[in-house]
């Protein structure tokens, strides 16, 4: 009787162990991540492989980027999905960047049909623009707009708003690899480049360790899973 009840005993234990499965028992880390599927879907898989690699598992939370950024600062997260460089000022935040291109593209003035088109209409008081709120840091540190603007929490509806004609410019990105994120007929539109972008991960500092490792495991997966992300700097 004995033995029957040690035997049950341990099917119990190990079947058990079974039912969880390995990345359950990973530490967490929390990244953000877009609201728009068509960014974000790509980035998931990359880095989830990535931090699996470690022995991580994540955790992605869906948020515009000023919030993210801000969270990071507030050490409630601990990663940027993708942040373009150029113009966010990341010496005020406590992060450090995984040196691997992960996104190229430009920054575009789009403009509706029989308007001016040129950087000057981003002075105009009576012009209107509307912008995804991940643009917020760019409106008063790099564009020093002077337009009215609308600051969209998805990258859709900034799109539609403009191809419905609600307003007479669009400010977004036209990803190399992904094309306009906006979702919109980039032919239809003039088109003034603003500036030229790079995305890159960043991880806080605390995680500093992990760097090394970190970017081997993003190179892997570029390598042997997906060419796509292989951009030239």
């Amino acid at each position: 009787m004995r033995l029957i009840f040690l035997v049950l005993f341990s099917f119990c234990v190990n079947g058990s162990a079974h039912a969880i499965s390995d990345e359950e028992l990973m530490p967490t880390l929390h990244v953000s991540t877009f609201k728009s599927a068509k960014i974000s879907k790509r980035y998931k898989k990359l880095l989830t492989f990535a931090y699996n690699q470690l022995g991580y598992r994540i955790q992605f939370h869906e948020m515009v980027a000023g919030r993210a950024l801000k969270m990071i600062k507030e050490n409630q997260l601990d990663a940027l999905m993708i942040q373009t460089s150029t113009f966010m000022k990341y010496e005020d935040l406590p992060v450090l960047q995984i040196p691997i291109v992960l996104g190229k593209g430009k920054l575009i003035l789009f403009c509706n049909k029989g308007l001016p088109c040129n950087k000057a209409v981003l002075q105009k008081p009576d012009n209107i623009i509307a912008a995804p709120q991940s643009t917020l840091g760019l409106k008063a540190d790099f564009l020093k707009m002077k337009a009215s603007s609308y600051e969209i929490g998805q990258k859709e509806s900034a799109g539609k708003m403009f191809e419905l004609g609600r307003v007479d410019y669009l400010i977004e990105i036209t990803e190399d690899s992904m094309g306009n994120l906006g979702g919109i007929d980039e032919k239809k539109y003039g088109q003034v480049e603003l500036a030229a972008l790079e995305g890159f991960h960043y991880i806080h500092k605390k995680h500093e360790k992990l760097i090394p490792q970190l970017s081997a495991a993003i190179a892997l997966y570029i390598e042997e899973y997906d060419p796509s992300f292989k951009f030239e700097r």
